[in-house]
Protein backbone atom coordinates (compact mmCIF):
# COMPACT_ATOMS: atom_id res chain seq x y z
CA UNK A 1 0.00 0.00 0.00
CA UNK A 2 2.19 2.02 0.91
CA UNK A 3 4.94 1.62 -2.28
CA UNK A 4 1.75 2.16 -4.27
CA UNK A 5 1.03 5.54 -2.83
CA UNK A 6 4.39 6.21 -3.34
CA UNK A 7 5.21 5.23 -6.99
CA UNK A 8 2.13 7.02 -7.26
CA UNK A 9 3.45 10.42 -5.94
CA UNK A 10 6.77 9.78 -7.91
CA UNK A 11 4.72 9.92 -11.08
CA UNK A 12 2.97 13.09 -10.21
CA UNK A 13 6.39 14.48 -9.39
CA UNK A 14 8.42 13.56 -13.08
CA UNK A 15 4.56 14.75 -14.33
CA UNK A 16 4.84 18.24 -12.94
CA UNK A 17 8.13 18.46 -13.45
CA UNK A 18 7.82 17.42 -17.25
CA UNK A 19 4.57 20.54 -17.03
CA UNK A 20 7.18 22.84 -15.62
CA UNK A 21 10.05 22.30 -17.72
CA UNK A 22 8.77 21.27 -20.59
CA UNK A 23 5.68 23.44 -21.06
CA UNK A 24 6.54 26.62 -19.54
CA UNK A 25 8.96 27.97 -21.26
CA UNK A 26 7.18 26.85 -24.80
CA UNK A 27 5.08 29.42 -23.43
CA UNK A 28 7.37 32.04 -23.53
CA UNK A 29 9.68 31.11 -26.47
CA UNK A 30 7.28 31.83 -29.35
CA UNK A 31 9.29 34.03 -32.12
CA UNK A 32 7.08 36.69 -33.94
CA UNK A 33 8.02 36.57 -37.60
CA UNK A 34 8.76 40.18 -39.76
CA UNK A 35 9.16 40.73 -42.61
CA UNK A 36 11.61 43.37 -45.04
CA UNK A 37 10.06 47.08 -45.79
CA UNK A 38 7.15 47.40 -42.94
CA UNK A 39 7.58 49.36 -39.65
CA UNK A 40 7.09 47.59 -36.75
CA UNK A 41 6.14 49.47 -33.59
CA UNK A 42 7.19 48.23 -30.10
CA UNK A 43 6.68 49.04 -26.34
CA UNK A 44 8.88 49.72 -22.85
CA UNK A 45 8.51 49.87 -19.76
CA UNK A 46 11.27 52.08 -18.16
CA UNK A 47 15.34 51.57 -17.94
CA UNK A 48 16.11 48.38 -17.59
CA UNK A 49 12.98 46.40 -19.13
CA UNK A 50 12.78 44.41 -22.38
CA UNK A 51 11.27 45.83 -25.61
CA UNK A 52 7.80 44.28 -26.02
CA UNK A 53 4.84 44.37 -27.99
CA UNK A 54 3.39 47.96 -29.46
CA UNK A 55 -0.28 46.96 -29.49
CA UNK A 56 -1.71 49.21 -26.97
CA UNK A 57 0.56 52.15 -28.19
CA UNK A 58 -0.66 55.34 -30.18
CA UNK A 59 -0.02 53.70 -33.96
CA UNK A 60 3.33 55.80 -35.57
CA UNK A 61 2.75 58.08 -38.47
CA UNK A 62 4.13 59.46 -41.48
CA UNK A 63 6.80 56.81 -42.33
CA UNK A 64 9.00 58.21 -44.87
CA UNK A 65 9.11 55.78 -47.34
CA UNK A 66 5.01 55.19 -47.68
CA UNK A 67 5.33 51.45 -45.84
CA UNK A 68 3.08 49.58 -43.29
CA UNK A 69 3.17 50.36 -39.96
CA UNK A 70 2.24 47.33 -37.56
CA UNK A 71 2.57 47.31 -33.90
CA UNK A 72 4.42 43.96 -33.69
CA UNK A 73 3.86 40.91 -30.55
CA UNK A 74 6.47 40.40 -28.32
CA UNK A 75 9.75 39.38 -28.99
CA UNK A 76 12.17 37.88 -30.06
CA UNK A 77 11.13 39.17 -33.40
CA UNK A 78 12.82 36.58 -36.16
CA UNK A 79 13.70 37.08 -39.86
CA UNK A 80 15.81 34.70 -42.39
CA UNK A 81 16.75 36.67 -45.28
CA UNK A 82 19.51 35.78 -48.89
CA UNK A 83 20.95 38.79 -48.65
CA UNK A 84 22.43 41.43 -46.05
CA UNK A 85 19.85 43.74 -44.47
CA UNK A 86 19.71 47.06 -42.84
CA UNK A 87 17.94 47.01 -39.45
CA UNK A 88 16.65 50.32 -37.81
CA UNK A 89 15.81 51.56 -34.42
CA UNK A 90 13.98 54.61 -33.72
CA UNK A 91 12.31 56.17 -30.58
CA UNK A 92 9.08 58.51 -30.82
CA UNK A 93 7.01 60.20 -28.43
CA UNK A 94 9.47 61.77 -26.24
CA UNK A 95 12.63 62.01 -27.07
CA UNK A 96 14.57 60.60 -24.36
CA UNK A 97 14.82 56.46 -24.54
CA UNK A 98 17.82 55.17 -25.79
CA UNK A 99 18.01 51.33 -26.45
CA UNK A 100 20.19 48.08 -26.91
CA UNK A 101 19.70 45.63 -29.60
CA UNK A 102 20.54 41.87 -29.70
CA UNK A 103 20.60 38.82 -32.34
CA UNK A 104 20.66 35.74 -30.96
CA UNK A 105 20.90 36.85 -27.70
CA UNK A 106 24.30 38.75 -28.56
CA UNK A 107 24.75 42.62 -28.20
CA UNK A 108 25.35 44.58 -31.98
CA UNK A 109 25.46 47.72 -30.30
CA UNK A 110 23.12 50.64 -28.73
CA UNK A 111 21.25 53.16 -30.67
CA UNK A 112 22.70 57.23 -30.14
CA UNK A 113 22.09 59.20 -27.02
CA UNK A 114 18.78 61.31 -26.82
CA UNK A 115 17.94 64.85 -26.34
CA UNK A 116 14.94 65.83 -24.63
CA UNK A 117 13.10 68.75 -26.15
CA UNK A 118 11.74 66.77 -29.35
CA UNK A 119 8.69 67.01 -30.46
CA UNK A 120 7.60 64.26 -32.90
CA UNK A 121 5.66 62.42 -31.23
CA UNK A 122 4.15 59.57 -33.37
CA UNK A 123 6.14 60.95 -36.87
CA UNK A 124 8.38 58.40 -38.09
CA UNK A 125 9.63 61.38 -40.52
CA UNK A 126 9.65 63.61 -38.24
CA UNK A 127 11.76 61.54 -35.68
CA UNK A 128 14.21 60.58 -38.59
CA UNK A 129 15.19 64.02 -38.88
CA UNK A 130 15.85 65.33 -35.89
CA UNK A 131 18.70 62.85 -34.92
CA UNK A 132 19.90 65.79 -32.77
CA UNK A 133 16.85 64.98 -30.37
CA UNK A 134 15.07 61.60 -31.33
CA UNK A 135 17.72 58.51 -30.86
CA UNK A 136 18.48 56.34 -33.79
CA UNK A 137 20.42 53.32 -34.62
CA UNK A 138 21.46 51.46 -37.83
CA UNK A 139 22.56 47.73 -37.90
CA UNK A 140 23.82 45.62 -40.48
CA UNK A 141 22.71 41.98 -39.95
CA UNK A 142 24.63 39.39 -42.58
CA UNK A 143 22.32 37.01 -44.66
CA UNK A 144 20.70 34.14 -42.60
CA UNK A 145 18.87 33.86 -39.41
CA UNK A 146 18.08 36.15 -36.85
CA UNK A 147 16.38 36.91 -33.47
CA UNK A 148 16.16 40.03 -32.49
CA UNK A 149 15.03 41.69 -28.85
CA UNK A 150 16.07 44.56 -27.14
CA UNK A 151 16.69 46.22 -23.84
CA UNK A 152 15.80 50.05 -22.94
CA UNK A 153 19.00 51.69 -21.70
CA UNK A 154 17.74 55.26 -20.51
CA UNK A 155 14.18 56.96 -20.48
CA UNK A 156 10.59 56.73 -19.50
CA UNK A 157 7.98 54.27 -20.80
CA UNK A 158 7.13 54.70 -24.18
CA UNK A 159 7.30 53.24 -27.64
CA UNK A 160 9.41 53.25 -30.78
CA UNK A 161 9.82 51.62 -34.35
CA UNK A 162 11.89 49.13 -35.85
CA UNK A 163 12.51 48.62 -39.80
CA UNK A 164 14.42 45.84 -42.10
CA UNK A 165 15.18 46.48 -45.49
CA UNK A 166 17.62 44.96 -48.20
CA UNK A 167 20.80 47.08 -48.60
CA UNK A 168 20.69 48.22 -52.39
CA UNK A 169 23.75 47.38 -54.45
CA UNK A 170 25.56 50.00 -56.13
CA UNK A 171 25.84 50.06 -59.56
CA UNK A 172 28.90 50.24 -61.14
CA UNK A 173 28.88 53.36 -63.61
CA UNK A 174 29.56 52.81 -67.50
CA UNK A 175 32.71 54.40 -67.07
CA UNK A 176 34.22 52.63 -64.50
CA UNK A 177 33.12 49.19 -65.61
CA UNK A 178 35.43 50.41 -69.12
CA UNK A 179 38.14 51.38 -67.02
CA UNK A 180 38.73 47.31 -65.41
CA UNK A 181 38.20 46.14 -68.51
CA UNK A 182 40.69 43.49 -69.69
CA UNK A 183 44.02 46.17 -70.94
CA UNK A 184 42.54 48.99 -69.81
CA UNK A 185 43.55 48.28 -65.95
CA UNK A 186 47.07 47.95 -67.59
CA UNK A 187 46.86 51.30 -69.32
CA UNK A 188 45.65 52.88 -66.83
CA UNK A 189 48.37 52.05 -64.24
CA UNK A 190 51.22 52.92 -67.08
CA UNK A 191 49.85 56.26 -67.21
CA UNK A 192 49.46 56.65 -63.55
CA UNK A 193 53.17 55.98 -63.04
CA UNK A 194 53.81 58.42 -65.97
CA UNK A 195 52.92 61.46 -63.96
CA UNK A 196 52.90 62.49 -60.14
CA UNK A 197 49.99 64.00 -59.57
CA UNK A 198 49.31 66.56 -56.40
CA UNK A 199 45.81 66.09 -55.83
CA UNK A 200 43.98 64.00 -53.26
CA UNK A 201 43.25 60.72 -52.53
CA UNK A 202 40.08 58.94 -53.55
CA UNK A 203 37.66 58.06 -50.62
CA UNK A 204 37.58 54.07 -49.99
CA UNK A 205 34.61 52.00 -50.20
CA UNK A 206 32.59 51.83 -46.76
Amino acid sequence: MASTSLSRLIGMAVSLACVVLLGFPAQHAKAVPVSLDTWYEFAFGGPGTALVSGADTVLATNPPDGKPVVQVGDGPWTITTSTPVRLIVLDLFASTDQFEIFNDLTSIGSTSAPTAGGACDTDISCALGDPDHYSYGEFILAAGSHSLTGTQLAGTAGAGVFQLTEIASVPVPGALALLFAPGVLLLAGVAARGRRSSGGRAAGSV
